[in-house]
This record gives C-alpha cells, structure tokens and sequence, in this order.
C-alpha cells in the first residue's frame, strides 16, 4: 500500500514560533487518473478503521495541534461517497457502491480541525525542488488554487501553502511528459476558464509526487496526456 505520509513535516508557515503546535500532515500519492477512475482500491482501504488514514483520526479533538492537509487527497476521498470505480488486477472497471465510510471519515476531520490551525499542502504535494527548478510560476498557481480549493472542501479558511519539505524527484516518465502538458494545458486554460479544465491543469501536479511510483506515475501521467489533447 502506498505510503502515507503521517509524521511530522517541516513546512515555513506563516505563523511566529509562539504559535507553533503538534504538526498532522495528511497527503498520499494520488492513484485517480484523470478520467475519474482509481487505478486501484487502495485509497478506500487506507480510510477504513485499520488503514493509515482511518488511523490517523482516531485521535481527540485539541487546540493546540496544526495540520498540513493536501487538498488534492481530501478531494480524492470525495470522490468516493458517491460510488467509484477502480481497476483490478487485470485492469478491469469495478463498480462500487456510494462508500459511507468516506462520508465519515470527512465529518470526523471537519470536527477535529475545527478549533486548530489549518494549513493547505501544494496540491498533490509535487517535488519543490523541480517545480523551483522547471515551473515556478505554475507552482505559485498551484499554491493559490490548494487554498481555495482546501477551503471550499473543509468550509473554513486556511492557510496558503509555504515553502514544503517535499523531498526527491519524480518519476521520469512524469517529469519527461510534464512539460508539454503544462504548457498545453495552460494555453487552454487562457481560454477555456472551467472547472474541468482547471482540474487537469491541477491534477498534473500530482503526477509529480516523489512517492508516486514508476508503475503509477506512467498510467497517470498517460491519462492526463490523452484528457489535455480532448481538452483542446
């Protein structure tokens, strides 16, 4: 199972050292590809009462604790309350039904964030280093859009992301396709300013996560490849 990132992330945030608290970081590697589809169940069982994110709620509500939250994660969780399909092995579709279980995973984190600080992670939480190196603009843009988006999904302000310690690279299949994707993408935006679109100029962020795999960084990144063309 992917590897959730639940410790403790060292982040410049816009708060004094007076402020500083207990630090919850939720992000994982996306594994949605951009029709819609996951490409396996995995994000389903890491929200259930034994997975790391089912885990990392069951805790008691406090003042005195920060979270660093990816937008792209909580929208991914979204997704599946009102049924999903993912692949299986064979890369065949598997319908599931509206998944609750999402429902209260999502009003459990409303609640326990309620009273604390809440500061949102660059969508998808990309390689800083890269996104410095190759795009930092559209990492500036990235940075906007989790604010908003992240405020819209948990109906509360929070904090505009800051300079992460997302360490490493991303995948190389991921890192060869970006670049031209983001500039098409980009050219489309400039005209087409909806939402769909927007997504996919988000969701290219995500294929830059260091922790995506080689296996999944490829299927993603494909499937952006083929949704930015339609888009055009």
């Amino acid at each position: 199972m992917k590897r959730i990132l639940l410790a403790f992330l060292l982040i410049l945030l816009p708060i004094s050292p007076a402020q500083s608290s207990t630090l919850i970081t939720l992000t994982a590697p996306t594994n949605k590809l951009a029709d819609g589809r996951f490409i396996n169940n995995e994000l389903a069982l890491s929200i259930s009462p034994s997975g790391d994110l089912g885990k990392a709620l069951e805790i008691t509500a406090s003042s005195d604790r920060t979270w660093l939250i990816d937008p792209a994660l909580i929208e991914e969780i979204v997704d599946l309350v009102d049924g999903y399909i993912y692949l299986d092995q064979e890369g065949e579709d598997i319908e599931v039904a509206p998944f609750d279980l999402a429902n209260d995973w999502l009003l459990k984190l409303q609640s326990l964030t309620r009273d604390n600080r809440v500061v949102a992670i660059t969508y998808g939480a990309p390689s800083q280093s890269f996104m410095e190196r190759l795009a930092p603009g559209e990492l500036s843009r990235y940075n906007s859009l989790s604010k908003l988006r992240l405020e819209s999904l948990l109906n509360r302000e929070v904090i505009a992301p800051g300079k992460s310690s997302v360490e490493g690279e991303p995948a190389l299949v991921a890192k060869n396709a970006y670049t031209a994707l983001r500039k098409s993408i980009k050219i489309t935006n400039s005209v087409i300013t909806s939402k769909d679109v927007e997504d996919l100029r988000l969701g290219l962020a995500k294929t830059l996560n260091p922790e995506l795999s080689k296996g999944s960084a490829f299927l993603i990144s494909k499937s952006y490849s083929a949704a930015i063309k339609e888009a055009e």
